[in-house]
C-alpha cells in the first residue's frame, strides 16, 4: 500500500513541476520554447536569409510576397519587453536607419539601404508583426511555378504564362494568388472554364463591374473547403487567381 502511495505522490509531484516550468516559460516571455517549430517557420520565408530570427516567443509565417519580394512573421507569446529587447536586438544587426520609432511600431532599413525591417506591436493578442522587406534582392522572378503555391493542388494550371504573386499562411485556411499579365478576355474565358472542369462549380457567382470587358468570377470545390476567384481589369489587360482552402 504505502509502495503505490508513493508512485501516485510522485506522480502528482512530476505534474505539478511540469505545470510550474510551463508557466515560468510562458511568463519569460517564452525563452524560446518553440525553437525547432521557430526554425521551421523562419526558414520558411523568402527573406530570412537576410535577417536573424528573433530570440523569444512563438513565430508563425504569415505571408510570403513573390512579387514585392517580402515576408511577414507574427511572434506571439511575447510581452512588451520582448518587442523592445527585439527592437534593440535588430539595432544592434544595423538596422540604424530609421524611418519610424514609435512605442508600439518600429520600421528601418539597414546602412546600405538593401533590407527594410518593420515591427509592431499588439498588446491585446501578446504578439508583434515582423515584415522584412528586400529591398534590393537580386531574388529571381519564378515565371510558371504553379506548385509552388500553397493552394496549387485545388485547382487547374492556367495553360498561358503566369506568375506566383504571394502565398498565405493562417491557422483556418491558406491561399495563394497569381497574375496573369496581358490577359485577354478569351484567355480568361478560358481558364474559368478549365476551371469548371476541375470541379469548381459548387456557388459560381458571376459579376461585372466597371468595364464591360472586366471579369469577376468565383465559385467552390463541392466540399466547400475551396474557393476560387478569377478576375479580370480590361483597362491594364490584367488577370488575377486567387485561391483559398480551408485546413
Amino acid at each position: 500500500m504505502k509502495k503505490k502511495e508513493k508512485v501516485i505522490r510522485e506522480s502528482v509531484l512530476g505534474i505539478v513541476l511540469a505545470m510550474c516550468l510551463c508557466a515560468c516559460t510562458k511568463e519569460n516571455g517564452g525563452n524560446n520554447a518553440y525553437s525547432e517549430n521557430n526554425k521551421e517557420q523562419w526558414e520558411m520565408g523568402i527573406c530570412s536569409d537576410v535577417v536573424d530570427m528573433p530570440d523569444k516567443g512563438m513565430i508563425k509565417i504569415y505571408v510570403n510576397n513573390y512579387g514585392d519580394k517580402s515576408t511577414n512573421y507574427r511572434v506571439y507569446d511575447i510581452t512588451k519587453d520582448d518587442y523592445n529587447d527585439a527592437v534593440e536586438k535588430y539595432k544592434s544587426e544595423g538596422f540604424t536607419v530609421v524611418q519610424t520609432e514609435e512605442e508600439d511600431e518600429f520600421d528601418a532599413k539597414n546602412v546600405d539601404g538593401s533590407v527594410r525591417i518593420k515591427l509592431e506591436y499588439e498588446e491585446e493578442d501578446s504578439r508583434y508583426d515582423i515584415h522584412i522587406d528586400c529591398l534590393r534582392s537580386s531574388m529571381p522572378v519564378d515565371e510558371n511555378e504553379w506548385e509552388k503555391g500553397l493552394c496549387a493542388q485545388y485547382a487547374p494550371k492556367p495553360s498561358r504564362n503566369f506568375r506566383l504573386l504571394y502565398n498565405r499562411y493562417e491557422n483556418y485556411e491558406v491561399s495563394s494568388v497569381y497574375e496573369m499579365k496581358e490577359c485577354s478576355e478569351e484567355e480568361t474565358e478560358a481558364y474559368i472554364k478549365e476551371c469548371e472542369e476541375f470541379g469548381l462549380t459548387k456557388n459560381a457567382t458571376r459579376e461585372q463591374w466597371g468595364d464591360p470587358s472586366d471579369t469577376w468570377w468565383n465559385a467552390e470545390s463541392s466540399d466547400e473547403l475551396t474557393t476560387i476567384y478569377v478576375t479580370r481589369t480590361d483597362s491594364i489587360n490584367y488577370s488575377q487567381i486567387e485561391i483559398h482552402h480551408k485546413n
